[in-house]
């Protein structure tokens, strides 16, 4: 007996669906004993059925016997899902309505159905409604459901698109960690080499969200976009889940049979859908910027192929561009690739440098690996060819966080990184600024102050002369004011710009010009010694108070010069007066 029940058991197990999905249709099977969750309109019978005639199961249904009933919901379903409802009638009108497309395909026979119909992802208005009837008419229903199962890791919108369409591609991390690399990267179906070759990896910077992708120029390939997280270079991305779609072409494409090629092989392209007076440019160039022509074929149209031989003692790692233009030069389409890279100790390390919030190419960040550097060209795009091991890459950009990847390992032959930089949220409200004297030595704890009228910003110079000051506001003028000891005060102004955000400010030394020469007199000089003067300094920094503090002097004895005249004429005067009454 236990064995039997042990059998049932396991039975039910294998028979019995997977937890279900989310109900999205509000009392579908009218329980409620009304109409709750549904919309209803020009409404003059009754919809709810309490009898066991007009019932599927449960307590009641919904039935339509008269003309102009209608009732609907609207719902969003966020995958392919079905809709599903039991029905019975006595005519086979057109008792159902999706998306304002009506259907009519029911049995007519007044017994109990089962109905099915497919939902796109979307939003859809599901409407049962009687528009006309004669005798002996109605349309019984119950259980209406939509199940919305899980929405998938990463989807695309649609499931074909063509050349150059922007596609839409939703993500949903189930664990999402801030702290990891996470990104989309998106491949297609190489049929000839029989590899998902990388098209494109994008960023993502939050647990869900879209991107958009613009669609490349194939004659007809498969896509794949794929989930991805690692903690970090170091280590093997995990994918998440991925999702497939059809490209086809309708516009003009030229494209090559393959990414890679070695250097005796001929570079064999494929053009589709050309216009009549067609040609089709080879380039090369280390990149894309410096690619430069050097072949052309002419007089094509419609679809085809050609090729160009590469020569056994051609360049490595050298870039090729075909590029597509019309018989009035108007360029069509264009597609890259390269030649394989020198069989030695080498290695090649290549990508795309992005802005991580606009996802713009950034031209002129520096790429750093070990001693190896590179610029980005106007794509984006860098390429370094580096000795194989272990080293440290930078990536870095004026207004932009710099991105660092410490002891990366290099064994094999080639490397993609397309790293994001984040703008630097400090870097374009910061003035950056120098000062020195006139000989260029630098001055350390200068006072710099900026104001705008209102308020007043203040630094000290460092030990290198360099200060800083943040928060400047775009377009403000601001008048700056610099002192140090023993040097005049600088005064000036300036516009703030965060495309021009340095000042360079030079200090004059603080003695006059009538100084100067008195010190070359040698009455007074800027170093003393022990023969010219009784003080043991011989340090101009140690002399100058001193020589202040004489200054203060002698001028203080030339203000008292007019009082001591006054006195000294009373004395003359007094004497005549005393020798005259002699």
């Amino acid at each position: 007996m236990r064995k039997l029940i042990l059998m049932a058991l396991c039975f039910c197990l294998l028979v019995l669906p997977a937890s279900a999905g989310t109900e999205l249709i509000t009392n579908g099977d009218a329980e409620t004993g009304d109409t709750s969750g549904w919309t209803v309109t020009d409404s003059v019978g009754y919809l709810v059925y309490s009898g066991p005639w007009g019932r599927y199961s449960g307590s009641y249904g919904f039935i339509l016997d008269t003309p102009g009933d209608e009732m609907y919901q609207t719902i969003m379903v966020p995958t392919e899902s079905q809709l599903t409802f039991y029905y019975k009638c006595a005519n086979a009108n057109d008792w159902l309505d999706i998306d304002g497309t009506t259907y009519s395909d029911f049995t007519n026979d007044e017994i109990w159905h089962f109905y099915s119909r497919t939902l796109s992802a979307g939003t859809h208005t599901i409407k049962y409604h009687s528009y006309s009837m004669s005798g002996n008419n109605y349309f019984c229903f119950d259980d209406v459901s939509v199940i919305a199962e899980e929405a998938p890791p990463i989807m695309w919108s649609q499931s074909s698109y063509l050349a150059s369409d922007i596609a839409n591609i939703t993500y949903n991390y189930p664990s999402y960690s801030a702290s990891s690399e996470n990104f989309i990267d998106i491949r297609s179906y190489n049929p000839t080499s029989t590899v998902w070759e990388l098209e494109e990896r994008r960023m993502v910077y939050s647990d869900s969200g879209s991107i958009q992708y613009v669609v490349p120029a194939y004659e007809s390939r498969q896509f794949r976009a794929e989930l991805m997280t690692r903690v970090s270079v170091l280590y093997n991305p995990v994918e998440i889940g991925n999702a497939t779609m059809q490209m086809t072409s309708e516009d003009a494409s030229v494209v090559f049979d393959k990414y890679l090629y070695d250097r005796d092989e001929n570079m064999t392209f494929g053009y589709y859908n050309m216009p009549s007076g067609s040609y089709v440019q080879f380039h090369s160039g280390p990149t894309a910027d410096g690619a430069t022509y050097f072949q052309q074929y002419s007089g094509l149209s419609g679809n085809g192929t050609a090729g160009y031989q590469l020569p056994s003692n051609g360049p490595y790692g050298e870039l090729f561009y075909v590029r597509a233009y019309d018989s009035e030069g108007n360029q069509l389409s264009y597609d890259y690739a390269y030649t394989e890279n020198e069989p030695t100790e080498k290695t090649t390390i290549h990508g795309r440098v992005r802005d991580s919030d606009t996802e713009a190419v950034i031209e002129g960040a520096l790429v750093t690996v070990g001693s190896w550097t590179t610029l980005t060209d106007s794509f984006g795009d860098y390429s370094l060819t580096i000795d194989k091991g272990t080293w440290d890459i930078e990536i870095s950009k004026t207004n932009y966080i710099t991105k660092t990847v410490d002891d990366f390992t290099f064994s094999g032959t080639s490397y993609s990184y397309d790293p994001y930089l984040q703008p630097d949220p400090t870097a374009s409200t910061t003035l950056h600024g120098t000062i020195a004297n006139v000989v260029g030595g630098a001055i350390s704890g200068a006072q710099i102050t900026v104001s705008d009228g209102t308020s007043t910003k203040t630094a000290v110079s460092s030990s290198s002369g360099s200060w800083t000051i943040s928060n400047m506001v775009e377009g403000e003028t601001y008048t700056v004011k610099a002192t140090a000891t023993y040097y005049e005060n600088h005064y000036g102004s300036l516009t703030f710009s965060s495309s021009s955000n340095t000042y360079a400010i030079v200090m004059v030394d603080g003695t006059s010009e009538g100084e100067e020469e008195e010190d070359d007199s040698g009455s007074s000089g800027g170093i003393s010694n022990d023969e010219d003067d009784d003080s043991s300094s011989s340090s101009d920094d140690e002399y100058r108070p001193g020589r202040a503090a004489a200054r203060g002097t002698l001028e203080q004895a030339e203000a008292s010069i007019p009082g001591m005249f006054t006195v000294l004429m009373i004395i003359v005067f007094m004497a005549a007066i005393k020798k005259g009454s002699k």
